[in-house]
């Protein structure tokens, strides 16, 4: 009698793929608020990555604020946010490439309390993206009205 030994059934890679897909993340990050007097600072941090099994590098993304606010009068403030995203090279067959366009963005604002509860914010944004020429500029002016009850 002859000893013979069976493998299992080979599957093809496109099955092994679907059925060992894994995504897994994980973020970490701080924020720091300091206020004294009529100015406020504040600031955040963060930073994520991502897994995905069998189908890409991980791949991950800082991303950061920091905002500053005085108050001009008890009704009346000014403030300031800048902010960017920035994300990771990955190594594409050899070549490091950021897996999408940096972004970042300016925003003046100035708002007023118009009673309790009740405050006109105007806003001007520009953000801008690291890309191809073409679409990497977009500009905004706001105006909002919050309500609290």
């Amino acid at each position: 009698c002859e000893d013979q030994t069976f493998a299992p059934p080979q599957k093809s890679a496109a099955a092994e793929r679907r059925r060992g897909l894994r995504l897994r993340s994980g973020s970490g990050g701080a924020d720091l608020n300091l206020l004294f007097g009529p100015f406020s600072i504040f600031a955040e941090g963060l930073y994520t990555l991502w897994q995905v099994s069998n189908v890409v590098p991980d791949f991950g993304l800082w991303t950061w604020f920091l905002e500053a606010r005085y108050d001009v009068l008890p009704q009346l403030y000014v403030a300031a946010r800048y902010d960017h995203m920035i994300f990771d090279r990955v190594d594409f067959m050899g070549d490091p490439t950021p897996w999408d366009h940096d972004v970042w963005r300016i925003e003046p604002a100035v708002g007023i309390r118009l009673a309790r509860g009740a405050t006109l914010k105007v806003v001007a944004q520009a953000t801008f993206r690291a890309g191809p020429i073409g679409d990497t500029e977009d500009y905004l002016l706001a105006a909002q009205l919050s309500l609290g009850f």
